[in-house]
């Protein structure tokens, strides 16, 4: 048995020990959570790099390529940021989200303001988030008006529905686009609320005037749908302008042969409506 001395010695030498090892590995383990932290801000980066990537096209598409046809586009079906990054190389893993608000709304006006066709793919806006309500600058650019025409149908649509009249006209069931069911009560019992028309024929020129296009074939037949006009989502409309058909073109040649293939709606997520308590997924007709 070693004498008190040598046992106070190993104490202390075993104390100091434990110390340094602790020492040490407070050391490594903070080599490694910078390690890891260096790697996550690169991965971070990396991922943002592609996001900026793909929005750029994202936006490049909208801006000047939105009426041109033969881009390679599948006709009919809705492009998303989840199309581009597959055309894009080593982009597999590219977040499929839609543009951040910054530069979100700069792709909403672009497709507000342009003239569509059903020849033009499917623009699937429903992720984007809704400006915001008393946006002034939004509020500069309407027209002048306190009510334009897309909000007005909003509202005609949401109180058509509160009064059960939605045997007259409502949204489809995935929300995206809406029908008129029975034009003479339409006419006569909703038009005069809202609109200062008396003649169905002014009520679709309007729409015509503000992008809608009108549905040709399948279950919704003769339904309309825009890309900012979705049930729940009133927000969105406030980026639609009068885009019509521009001065001195034929009108003739925006007319669309009958065996284009239209947007299949049904295939599509539900537009889930903004609301103050939760998310309710449209469900009407």
């Amino acid at each position: 048995m070693p004498p008190n001395g040598m046992r106070s010695m190993m104490r202390f030498t075993g104390t100091a020990g434990d110390l340094l090892f602790s020492a040490a590995s407070a050391a490594e383990s903070r080599l490694y959570d910078q390690a890891r932290t260096a790697l996550l801000q690169r991965q971070i980066l990396a991922r943002e790099n592609e996001r900026l990537a793909l929005e750029e096209q994202y936006l490049h598409m909208l801006r000047s390529g939105i009426q041109n046809k033969n881009k390679g586009y599948p006709m009919g079906s809705p492009v998303s940021l989840g199309f581009l990054a597959a055309q894009m190389p080593h982009q597999a893993t590219a977040p499929t989200m839609p543009p951040p608000t910054k530069n979100g709304i700069k792709a909403l006006e672009a497709l507000g303001s342009s003239l569509r066709s059903k020849t033009d793919p499917y623009i699937d806006v429903s992720a984007v988030e809704d400006p915001d309500a008393d946006d002034s600058n939004l509020r500069r650019t309407r027209g002048g008006v306190s009510e334009p025409f897309p909000e007005k149908l909003h509202r005609m649509l949401d109180e058509a529905e509160e009064r059960g009249q939605t045997d007259i006209v409502s949204f489809y069931s995935h929300g995206r686009a809406f029908g008129v069911h029975d034009i003479d009560r339409f006419v006569s019992e909703i038009m005069p609320k809202y609109f200062k028309q008396s003649k169905w024929n002014s009520f679709a020129r309007q729409l015509n005037l503000y992008g809608f296009v009108r549905i040709s074939s399948g279950p919704d037949a003769g339904g309309y749908y825009h890309e900012l006009f979705l049930k729940g989502r009133p927000n969105l409309s406030f980026h639609m302008r009068r885009v019509g058909v521009p001065q001195g073109e034929d009108r003739r040649k925006y007319k669309v042969k009958s065996t284009l293939v239209e947007p299949d709606f049904y295939s599509m997520k539900p537009v889930v409506a903004q609301t103050m308590n939760h998310p309710v997924t449209s469900a009407s007709r």
